[in-house]
């Protein structure tokens, strides 16, 4: 019944315990990568509402960049 499933012998206990403390490590490792992506992320609305407050401006001071 377990080789239907899909279970082998080299699926035991030990070979899960490292795959997960592999995991934990491969996280650790990539958590600030990924937080500093998530920062990025949240530049883009400030982005937008300075791009709009410039054109707000130049539309209201025309000779300012001319």
């Amino acid at each position: 019944m377990l080789n239907r499933v899909g279970y082998s012998p080299e699926i035991s206990h030990g070979v899960l315990v490292e795959m997960a403390e592999h995991k934990k490590d491969l996280e650790k490792e990539t958590k600030p990568i990924l937080d500093t992506l998530r920062s990025y992320q949240d530049l883009l609305p400030v982005i937008s509402f300075l791009f709009r407050k410039l054109k707000v401006f130049l539309l209201h001071n025309p000779t300012y960049w001319r």
